[in-house]
């Protein structure tokens, strides 16, 4: 079953509470664009364990706002586990897109480490002109994504499934050309956010280099994942313009 691998591969202690921090901040920046509005709808690309939007509709409720949820998810075990929680789940592959007439008109549309999953530029290019056209006038598509340039050769080793390489001259590219115009971009190491990163970067890179001897020579996963931990993510927050 496509990802079945990733959900049943334990997250340590660690990584789990750095994906509550990091998730946390991101649906403060979400909901910090929607600041006026009572009623929010949004759709998330790649639903997974539901961390995002378990934080985002706990804030939600807290800040008194209608918030709708939908969510797209791949792998039916957690499509159903979203769905046992309460959560608007489709349980599809994209492409082909939706044709239900409630996947329109959103406030947001957030994917979070899932557009590097794509085939190549056309797969892409159709992914970005059906969020384009999915987005009230207007609306963000909040994207965060793993950062090639940082990641280099773990950009493919981490996820057996990475095709498309993202770096943010690309994603400014990508943007550019389906109708986006960028109004943020921050750059992310675990759960701190730029300019945090910088000084980040030297723990990260002896943590890298130290685990990465580890891995080589004992092949433990526990030794992988640390040395991943703090590779930098992009965050981007593009509006809808009408072409």
């Amino acid at each position: 079953m496509i990802y079945d691998y990733l959900f049943k591969n334990k997250i340590t202690g660690l990584g789990q509470w750095i994906v509550s921090k990091i998730n946390l901040k991101l649906a403060k920046i979400v909901l910090r664009l929607m600041k006026e509005n009572k009623k929010i709808k949004i759709l998330e690309i790649g639903h997974g364990r539901g961390e995002f939007a378990d934080i985002l509709s706990y804030l939600a409720k807290k800040k008194k706002k209608n918030l709708q949820y939908i969510g797209i998810e791949q792998n039916y075990t957690l499509s159903q586990n979203a769905k046992k929680k309460g959560y608007q789940i489709l349980n599809i592959k994209i492409p082909p897109f939706p044709k239900s007439k409630s996947i329109k008109d959103f406030d947001v549309i957030y994917m979070s480490h899932v557009l590097e999953h794509f085939s190549g530029y056309n797969e892409v290019n159709a992914v970005l002109q059906f969020i384009h056209k999915s987005l009230k006038k207007d609306g963000f598509f909040v994207l965060f994504a793993p950062d090639y340039l940082d990641w280099k050769e773990d950009y493919f080793t981490v996820d057996y499934s990475h095709e498309f390489i993202l770096m943010t001259r690309r994603i400014n590219q990508l943007f550019k050309d389906h109708g986006l115009t960028i109004k943020k971009i921050k750059y992310a190491r675990g759960n701190f956010l730029s300019p945090w990163t910088r000084l980040i970067y030297f723990f990260h890179f002896l943590i890298k280099l130290i685990a990465g001897i580890l891995y080589s020579l004992t092949n433990i996963d526990i030794f992988f994942k640390l040395k991943i931990t703090f590779g930098r993510n992009i965050i981007v927050v593009g509006q809808k313009r009408e072409n």
